[in-house]
């Protein structure tokens, strides 16, 4: 008996650092979803969620999320950041400060997608690598579909006024 408990604690011993290191499935679900939206172009990077006039003055704690950015190289120089963030969806959405106007096409254009972003989405960005959403990444294939669609149409607004200089 002796020798098949200790048979037995040393299989454990062996075995737990290695289901110790399996992914969960919230990790392999994200893993799916980064794989999907790399696939459609979109460059996914963890960053530090932007914040919301008064988060930073509350000095409430930057979280981590992701940025899903689809990457522009053509003209894309002159694109001067724009961000606008939000809390929570329950919130509206705000210009972040020193963000430059936008044409009356550009701010249609990001209000259209701002109306559709995921619920989890608390920032959209326009900037010279590409348009870009912060997001917590809760959703699933569909919702990166859904990211790329709209990322894809601020390229397409972004471009007429660039192509316009």
């Amino acid at each position: 008996m002796v020798p098949y408990l200790i048979t037995a604690v040393v299989l454990l011993l062996v075995l737990s650092p290695v289901v110790m290191m399996m992914p969960s499935p919230r990790q392999r679900r994200q893993a799916l979803l980064r794989e999907r939206a790399r696939k459609l172009g979109i460059d996914v990077r963890v960053a530090e969620l932007p914040q919301t006039h008064r988060q930073r003055v509350r000095r409430e704690p930057v979280e981590q999320g992701l940025v899903y950015r689809l990457p522009q190289r053509d003209g894309w120089h002159q694109v001067r950041a724009h961000l606008r963030c939000r809390a929570s969806a329950a919130d509206e959405w705000e210009v972040q400060e020193g963000s430059p106007a936008l044409t009356e096409a550009l701010e249609a254009a990001v209000a259209q997608v701002a109306a559709r972003v995921p619920t989890d989405a608390v920032a959209i960005e326009l900037a010279a690598t590409g348009p870009a959403i912060y997001w917590r990444e809760h959703g699933n294939e569909q919702a990166v579909e859904r990211v790329h669609g709209l990322l894809s149409e601020l390229v397409a607004a972004l471009k007429n006024p660039v192509e316009e200089r």
